[in-house]
This record gives C-alpha cells, sequence and structure tokens, in this order.
C-alpha cells in the first residue's frame, strides 16, 4: 500500500505569506489610526454619523463616502495634491480612467448679486435642474432649505501657494451635513458665521477683485457646498482650466466694463 506524500510549503513560500500577513496588519493599523487621527481621537464624531447617514449605504459601497470624508478633512492637503501632482498628470489619468476630471468637480463663477442672494435666501429653495446654469453631466441640485448655515474657513487654494493673497480664511461652506462637519473637525482653522457676516465677507472680497466660486461635488451629495471668494492667481480651479485645458470653473456669463 502507497502512502501519500505531503509537500511541505517552501520556506520561501511560508515567508512570502508572513510578509503579506504583516503588510495587511500594517494597512489596518494606519487606517485605523488615520481614522482616529481624523475623528480627533473619538471613534465617530456626531458630524462624522450625520454625513455617512446623509451620503446612504451605496456611496459607501462605491467609496465616494470615503473620498467625500478625506476631501473634506484634509482640504489642504488634497487641493495640495492635486496642483502639485494630479493636475500636470490630468491628460495620463482621464485616458486610465475613461474619467472626465471636470464632471465630478466643478464651479461656476457667480455675479456678486447672485452670490449674495445664495446667502440672503430666506425660504424653502425646491430642487431644480442645474444643466442649463452649469452644463455637466453630473450636475444634480442646488438646495438650500431655507435660511442656510454658514462656515468660514482658510482658502486651500491659497495655503498652497507660498506668495498668496490676503486673506486666507475666504471660503464659506453652505448648508448642512457640511457645516458641521467642518467645524468639528477643523475646530481651529473655521467658524460658524452668521448672514451679515457672510455677506460683509462677499463685499470685501467683491472691492478686492476676487472671484465668487460656487463649487459642486459629486462625491459631496452631488450638489452646491461651498462659495470660494479667491483671487486668479491663486485659484486651483482657474488653473485647471487655463493652464491645464480642463474647464472645472465655468463663466458668469458677464463681461467687466473697464
Amino acid at each position: 500500500m502507497c502512502r501519500g506524500v505531503i509537500e511541505r510549503p517552501s520556506s520561501l513560500l511560508l515567508l512570502r505569506a508572513a510578509m503579506f500577513q504583516v503588510t495587511a496588519l500594517i494597512l489596518m493599523a494606519l487606517v485605523a489610526l488615520l481614522w482616529l487621527c481624523g475623528e480627533r481621537g473619538r471613534l465617530m464624531l456626531p458630524s462624522t454619523r450625520k454625513l455617512l447617514q446623509e451620503m446612504g449605504w451605496r456611496r459607501i459601497f462605491n467609496l465616494h463616502f470615503f473620498h467625500a470624508y478625506v476631501y473634506s478633512r484634509w482640504i489642504n492637503q488634497y487641493v495640495a495634491l492635486a496642483v502639485k501632482l494630479v493636475f500636470p498628470r490630468l491628460k495620463y489619468i482621464e485616458r486610465l480612467w475613461y474619467w472626465e476630471w471636470s464632471n465630478g468637480h466643478h464651479g461656476k463663477v457667480l455675479p456678486h448679486d447672485l452670490a449674495r442672494a445664495l446667502i440672503t435666501v430666506n425660504q424653502d429653495i425646491p430642487r431644480q435642474d442645474l444643466e442649463q446654469i452649469i452644463p455637466y453631466p453630473e450636475a444634480r441640485n442646488l438646495v438650500l432649505d431655507g435660511t442656510p448655515d454658514i462656515a468660514v474657513h482658510e482658502c486651500a487654494c491659497r495655503k498652497v501657494r507660498p506668495n498668496h493673497n490676503e486673506p486666507l480664511q475666504v471660503c464659506m461652506v453652505i448648508g448642512q451635513p457640511f457645516v458641521d462637519f467642518l467645524l468639528e473637525h477643523d475646530p481651529n482653522g473655521s467658524r460658524r458665521i452668521t448672514q451679515a457676516e457672510a455677506l460683509a465677507l462677499l463685499e470685501a472680497e467683491h472691492e478686492r477683485g476676487h472671484i465668487h466660486t460656487a463649487y459642486f461635488k459629486n462625491v459631496l451629495l452631488d450638489r452646491f457646498y461651498v462659495i470660494c471668494n479667491c483671487c486668479p492667481c491663486c485659484c486651483a480651479g482657474l488653473e485647471a482650466m487655463f493652464k491645464y485645458g480642463r474647464p472645472m470653473v465655468l463663466s458668469s456669463g458677464y463681461i467687466a466694463l473697464i
């Protein structure tokens, strides 16, 4: 009677398996550490739970929630990475992914009166198709319920520039759940402002000759979420359009008269 021969795994295979397990554990530990850092030492902050509930499980499985989380939590690092590494390689990235960058993240320059109107709305605005205003395939809805919550934080586009204009705190996040998320995750760099303060900020930036731009990002609930008051020399959206040929920012439709 013949006995079966049991082959033992080679030492090289055992070593590879061990290295794979160690690498997986290290990656899991890094993700957990990054999460705790993002949540400021908590398992999950209330605003994160609120954002998760708003986005729904479908967006978790397609990774939109994690993209939205990283973008909202580390906006300065996100924009720095985009400006320094992604923008110069956009044509190769889009060719690889068969995806147009501007479809997922874009904005519209607003005339001063329209920027003021978005801040001073005091009644519910129904969902409306923005395709005629912001003609991108993924544009969905502008949703403002009554007078919107507003928070202001430092402009990431300016922070990434070695020689930037002042002031830095000119980006206004509009509406929930984004306002609470910003305030809870970046209490030192952001603050809640009143409608009057928002209007004063818009007026001051308008007088400086800076640009009001309403931004939309697909992973942030497919809607408008911020009014940035940046300048042409710092704005990453304008850089992507003029320097790299990606139409991320749509014209206001007005012509300046001098």
